[in-house]
Order: structure tokens, then sequence, then C-alpha cells
């Protein structure tokens, strides 16, 4: 089954005697006794999908990569309220406004860069301490093996900090993608201007995923209608 060998991929990656070293120096805290505990709520600490039951239709589809699941409290409220976080969840219901992800909702896989659950903060919106290049390269890590076990046609990363950091580990991404004064506003000015910007088809394993970037959907002042339309756009299967 496809979760049951991402999760074998994770905790092979993660059973190493440092491990709780590399996300405390990042500020996070990494909880595999939460892992699978949610239903429909982002991977990996729920399925991923919309329809648990019919995982499979999203082989070859999309992949929507969102920043953490922020902290250990809002899992423990997810699980409270019956693991089904799709029903509720900004980020989730945000991007249901785009039409290519609405209607090929059972074809998109949900899923976070950011391993573990934010520690020392009360606010998901916050950090204790900057992504250090151990923890980055974890994550990039296991982001790039799931990519190559379900084989999305388009990736979509979500938030400055997903585009910069997954994009330090894959250099066949745009440099601009990678520097600290990355801007969606300019990327969206060049793919208006035909110069591109906002997305990068690369081929990994003999495989083209299309990358496409977007602000995070949790907040609508960020996650415009422009993003929506553009989006929307590029997400054809």
């Amino acid at each position: 089954m496809i979760l049951d060998k991402l999760k074998r991929e994770l905790e092979h990656l993660c059973n190493r005697p440092d491990i709780d070293d590399v996300f405390s120096a990042s500020g996070m805290q990494y909880n595999p006794d939460s892992l699978d505990t949610l239903n429909r709520s982002f991977f990996p600490y729920g399925k991923g999908v919309n329809a648990p039951n019919d995982i499979d239709q999203v082989l070859g589809g999309i992949m929507i990569v969102g920043a953490d699941f922020g902290m250990q409290r809002d899992i423990d409220n997810a699980i409270q309220k019956g693991g089904n976080e799709f029903d509720y969840n900004k980020t989730f219901k945000h991007l249901l406004l785009v039409d290519a992800i609405r209607t090929n909702l059972n074809k998109v896989f949900f899923t976070n860069y950011g391993l573990g659950v934010r520690k020392d903060v009360t606010s998901n919106t916050t950090r204790s301490a900057s992504l250090k290049s151990a923890y980055i390269d974890l994550c990039s890590t296991f982001l790039l093996k799931q990519i190559e076990i379900i084989q999305p046609k388009v990736v979509v990363l979500m938030s400055k900090e997903v585009v910069r950091s997954f994009s330090k580990s894959l250099e066949e991404l745009p440099e601009d993608w990678s520097k600290s004064n990355f801007s969606f506003k300019q990327m969206l000015e060049l793919e208006e201007k035909g110069l591109g910007g906002m997305s990068k088809s690369v081929c990994l394993n003999d495989h083209y995923v299309k990358f496409v970037i977007s602000p995070h959907s949790c907040d609508l002042r960020n996650f415009t209608q422009d993003y929506m339309t553009l989006l929307n756009s590029m997400l054809f299967l």
C-alpha cells in the first residue's frame, strides 16, 4: 500500500542517533507516535487524501506541499474533532476555490514539507528557531522520496519557506526560488510577461514533474485570485 511504503521510508530516514538533535536545532520536535493518527488530513499525520479508501487514484496526479502541521496541540485538536481535518481546515478549503483541484480532488495528494511539529511556540505562525541545513536536507530527501513513489505530474510548493528550502536541495529548480529575497509578486510579474517564474519542469528518475509555486492557501490575503487563476491554468492532468 502507498501509505505503508511512505511511512517505511520516513522511519528509515529518521532512524539515526542524532534525529532528535536535527529536529530540535530547527525548533521542531520529532513525534513518531502521532504519525497516521488522522484520517482526511495532510500526510504524514493524516492519510493525505480526500478518499482514503481509494488512495491509488493519486498516482500520477497532483501533489500539494504545505509547510508543516503546526504544533502538537493542532494534531490533538484534530483527533478530538474526528481526524477529518479537511472538513474545517482553511488551507484545504481555500484550495478548493481552484477548479482544477476541486474537480480532481481524489487525484490530489496533500503533504507537508516540514516534518515533525513546532516546539516552544504558542502559535503555528511563529518559530523558535530558523530551519537548519540538516533538517532541510532531511525534509527535502523525504519529499523527493514521496515524489518518486507517487509520481505526480504536478507538485505545488506552497509558502516562501517551502519554496526556498526545497529549491536549495534541488539544483534543477530556478536559482531565484532559493534566494533570501524571493518574492511571489516578482515571480508572478515574470509569469505575466511570458518569462516564466511560477513553474519549472524537472526530470527526476526519468519522470518529468512540473513544479509550481504559490503563496500558502491558509490566508486569502496572500492566496489571492491572481494565484488561484494561475494555479488553475497549470494544474492540468
